[in-house]
């Protein structure tokens, strides 16, 4: 296997609090990649700002830095808009209030250079909350043996910024459903769980940071719509039992008792 490049895809949207750590940390990576995409998603901060300033170290590093402007449509307009843009081999998705450790993409290269049949990697993650951290070890309980799209179904365990695919496996079929008000990710993992060639990384090599104190009713109610649609769009490929529990576990969720009324 010859040099193996890498995309990062990252949208923002009134990201000025923490962009600039976003993009420090992809500088101090012990490999850089090989290109960053970033798409705003209507910014009217200092987000372009920022990215403008960070784009000239980035090429004096030889990264390509490609920034796209877009009107505020959400994550999944911006990361397909980012997608049409990617030039390298291997794409990273990396929201812009995730961070990963500085080892990342080095060790993400080591994994994908000895298992070059594999097609789709995620690392574990460290889930941190005001004080607590705790690792999230996603994919821990994946059965090779069993069919992924079922196992991805009853529940995701995919993480978006830890995930890291290989373009031309997915050729054509990497495009967020932006009629989604949440969980695009989700879905589109399941859209494209027949081609996954999955390899799990079992270190956490970065972090995800919950920055909601509360669940609000309004934000739920978008996302219980959204996981109620993909329950319902992909049932004619479960048994019907399956569909039923994960019904179930949508409306009984205990994310209702977090939300205020």
């Amino acid at each position: 296997m010859g040099k193996i490049s890498i995309s990062v895809v990252c949208p923002t949207y009134n990201s000025e609090r923490y962009i600039k750590r976003t993009l420090e940390m992809l500088l101090k990576q012990k490999k850089l990649p090989n290109e960053v995409i970033f798409c705003d998603d209507g910014s009217n901060d200092n987000t372009l700002k920022i990215l403008n300033i960070y784009s000239n170290i980035f090429k004096k590093k030889k990264v390509r830095f490609k920034l796209i402007k877009s009107q505020h449509k959400g994550p999944g307009s911006a990361r397909n808009k980012a997608l049409n843009q990617v030039s390298s081999e291997y794409i990273c998705f990396l929201d812009s209030d995730d961070t990963w450790n500085k080892n990342k993409i080095y060790i993400l290269k080591k994994y994908i250079r000895s298992s070059p049949k594999k097609n789709f990697f995620i690392h574990w993650e460290t889930f941190i909350k005001k004080n607590n951290k705790k690792k999230l070890k996603h994919g821990q309980k994946i059965n090779y043996k069993k069919d992924l799209f079922l196992q991805l179904y009853k529940k995701n365990f995919f993480s978006t910024s830890a995930v890291t695919c290989k373009k031309k496996s997915f050729k054509g079929k990497l495009k967020f459903d932006i009629s989604l008000p949440n969980a695009q990710d989700y879905d589109l993992w399941l859209k494209i769980s027949k081609k996954i060639k999955l390899q799990i990384i079992p270190l956490s090599l970065g972090s995800y940071i919950d920055r909601k104190d509360n669940i609000t009713n309004r934000y739920y109610f978008k996302k219980i719509l959204s996981l109620i649609k993909i329950c319902f769009r992909y049932r004619s490929k479960v048994p019907f039992h399956v569909f039923i529990l994960k019904l179930l576990r949508i409306l009984f969720s205990s994310q209702w008792l977090k939300v205020n009324y």
